[in-house]
């Protein structure tokens, strides 16, 4: 598992893998969530995400697209 997955994970543990490509209502999670979400990520990738980025998200799965580690990054 990657680690912005890993910190989805324990941060909405009730969600299942399949919730993670439907929309932010749907699954019930709300600004607030992502807030918190966006500073447990910052934390674990160790770089501030910018505005401009993270409005790019969409779901938890585009998340995990936008800010997974990519080999050789650094």
């Amino acid at each position: 598992m990657s680690r912005t997955a890993e910190v989805i994970a324990k941060k909405f543990p009730r969600l299942a893998a399949q919730d993670y490509a439907r929309d932010f209502p749907d699954i019930g999670v709300d600004s607030f969530d992502l807030v918190e979400l966006r500073v447990l990520i910052e934390q674990r990738i160790g770089r501030r995400i910018s505005d401009a980025e993270w409005m790019k998200a969409t779901s938890l799965a585009s998340i995990v697209e936008l800010f997974d580690e990519k080999p050789g990054a650094q």
